[in-house]
C-alpha cells in the first residue's frame, strides 16, 4: 500500500508510522484503549505491508472504508502543519482542519487566543465532557466559596494532564499560553453553571432534603 500513498503526495516520512510519536495510553478505558489498537494494527498492516484490503478487513473487524478513514486521519496535519499520526486513532476525538495564530508564551486572555478553547473542545469533545463531569462533581458537594476556588484549580490541573493524554503537543494550545488556558476553564466552569442551572438548583435543593432528614433522624434519636 506505500506506493499507492506515495502516488497520493505522501513521502516516505510521513507513512513511516514506526517514527510517529506515540500516545499515552496508561490510564485509557480498557474499552477505548481496545479501540485505539484495534485501529493502529489495521493501519500499520495497510501502510506497513501489502496485505490485501479485504484481508485486513476480515483480521480486525473494521470495515474497508474505516481503514481508508483513520489512514487518512493519521496522514492529516494539525493547525501547526504537523502529521497526526496515531493521534488520528484516538476515540471520541474530532479530526477538524483549522488555522489559528501561534503565539507562544501568551495569556489566553489575548485575543489572539479568542475563540482558541472553542476550537480545542470542538475538536476533543471529550475534554468538555470531563470538564462537565468535574465540575458537576464539585457542585454537588457543599463547601464554601473559597473551597470551590480551590476545587476549580484543580479541575484545570486535571484540564491539563488530559490535554497531555490526548496527545495534545506543548507547541499547541492551551499548552503555548502562559496560563494554560486556566481563565478559560474557569469561565467555562461558570458558564456550565448557568446554562445548566435547573439542574444545578435540583441537586443544591435535593441536598438540601437530605440534609434536614438527615438532621431530623438524628433529632428523633437524641430524644
Amino acid at each position: 500500500m506505500r506506493q499507492a500513498l506515495r502516488n497520493k503526495g505522501f513521502t516516505e516520512d510521513d507513512i513511516k508510522f514506526t517514527e510517529w510519536p506515540l500516545v499515552y495510553t496508561d490510564d485509557w478505558d480498557l474499552n477505548i484503549l481496545e479501540k485505539f489498537n484495534i485501529r493502529k494494527e489495521a493501519v500499520e498492516l495497510f501502510i506497513g505491508t501489502e496485505s490485501p484490503i479485504n484481508e485486513i478487513t476480515e483480521l480486525t473487524g473494521i470495515r474497508k472504508n474505516e481503514i481508508y478513514r483513520f489512514v487518512k486521519r493519521c496522514l492529516s496535519r494539525d493547525n501547526n502543519n504537523n502529521l497526526l499520526g496515531y493521534k488520528g486513532l484516538i476515540p471520541n476525538i474530532k479530526i477538524e482542519n483549522y488555522k489559528r495564530k501561534s503565539q507562544n508564551n501568551q495569556s489566553d486572555e489575548s485575543s489572539n487566543y479568542s475563540g482558541s478553547f472553542s476550537l480545542l473542545l470542538k475538536e476533543y469533545p471529550i475534554l468538555k465532557e470531563f470538564l462537565i463531569e468535574e465540575y458537576f462533581k464539585v457542585s454537588t458537594k457543599k463547601i464554601s466559596a473559597r473551597e470551590v476556588k480551590i476545587s476549580y484549580k484543580n479541575i484545570h490541573r486535571k484540564f491539563v494532564s488530559e490535554c497531555r493524554k490526548y496527545g495534545i503537543k506543548p507547541s499547541d494550545y492551551p499548552f503555548n499560553t502562559t496560563s494554560l488556558a486556566s481563565n478559560s476553564v474557569y469561565r467555562f466552569l461558570k458558564n456550565i453553571s448557568n446554562a445548566y442551572y435547573k439542574e444545578v438548583a435540583k441537586m443544591k435543593a435535593t441536598r438540601y432534603i437530605n440534609y434536614q432528614s438527615s438532621s431530623e433522624m438524628k433529632l428523633t434519636y437524641s430524644l
